[in-house]
């Protein structure tokens, strides 16, 4: 006589890899699929979230009358220094931690280093953690989404020149982590076209371009070339976004198409500062993702109820 020594749906897990993280983490599996796939599995997770019911109200007590608003159909916006946040107090850290820390510090990419600021060296008065908090770049944020975001990165980036061909983020492509965020980039330096700006293609022939495409947020096809945006929608929808020091820009790097850091000439570098938000239903994340977000350590040092879900929520 069979013995079953487990249910059904035990059975099955354990008969099927495939099937087993579709269970345990099923943004994994969302998250490399097409655009209209990401999308409706953000729809279904949306009319069943607590969690973005909550960040939805809370919304309105987030946005201010006069905020200024990142055009959707753009999906970016760029902005002088003090025209949203005075970027000074940021601006001066950004340079001193890159002066301090020397060239030659350590990073995955040769090109860029991404993590120059360890998260447990930020606290509560920290400038970059007034500048991820600070009530217009949240209003701006909150409206973009029309929900309290999530804060999933904060830090100093810095770019170098390589000698190498172009490769990783500095070819064209979309990110993954939610099917919309919006990082917010603070230039702590003047950024010409050979310092490796941030070049983009606006929302709207970004998803024109997907289509066209076929594009998916696989590995195969996660990154597109130069040349095969030009052959699809030409080249002049390409944006590329030099400012002097002190330039804010707000982008959808989920919605537009972008690349940064090919800086061309030996001694040049970029320096931003950059505060990254996505919504509470981020398609990269575990379950788990929450309590390991980087400012969810400081959620009990404020009082602000938007604050507090802005860094980990309040569980």
């Amino acid at each position: 006589m069979l013995r079953s020594k487990g249910t059904f749906r035990e059975i099955i897990v354990m008969a099927s890899p495939t099937l087993r993280k579709f269970i345990s983490d099923p943004a994994s599996i969302f998250r490399t699929q097409s655009a209209g796939i990401r999308h409706l599995y953000s729809l279904l997770y949306n009319a069943f979230s607590p969690s973005y019911r909550i960040r939805r109200k809370l919304a309105h007590t987030a946005i201010k009358p006069d905020t200024a608003k990142v055009p959707h159909d753009k999906g970016f916006l760029v902005v002088d220094n003090g025209d949203v946040f005075n970027c000074n107090e940021v601006i001066k850290f950004s340079l001193n931690t890159c002066k301090n820390c020397g060239p030659n510090v350590c990073s995955e990419k040769d090109y860029l280093n991404t993590g120059l600021v360890p998260y447990d060296q930020i606290g509560i008065d920290h400038p970059l953690l007034k500048f991820a908090l600070d009530e217009n770049i949240l209003s701006i944020a909150t409206e973009y989404f029309q929900a309290v975001p999530l804060l999933v990165n904060l830090g100093v980036w810095r770019s170098s020149f390589s000698p190498e061909q172009a490769s990783g983020s500095q070819l064209f492509h979309c990110d993954n982590l939610d099917t919309t965020q919006l990082k917010v980039f603070i230039y702590a330096t003047d950024v010409s076209i050979n310092d490796g700006p941030l070049t983009l293609i606006d929302a709207t022939k970004s998803s024109a371009l997907r289509k066209k495409l076929n594009y998916k947020w696989t590995t195969k096809r996660y990154r597109v070339s130069d040349q095969e945006v030009e052959d699809t929608i030409g080249s002049s929808c390409i944006k590329t976004l030099t400012a002097p020091k002190g330039t804010m820009v707000f982008g959808d790097t989920s919605r537009c198409f972008h690349y940064g850091s090919r800086v061309t000439k030996l001694g040049k570098e970029r320096i931003v500062a950059v505060a990254h938000y996505a919504s509470s239903l981020a398609l990269a994340r575990p379950e788990a993702f929450v309590s390991g977000l980087p400012m969810a350590h400081l959620k009990n040092k404020v009082s602000n109820e938007v604050h507090r879900y802005v860094l980990a929520g309040t569980d």
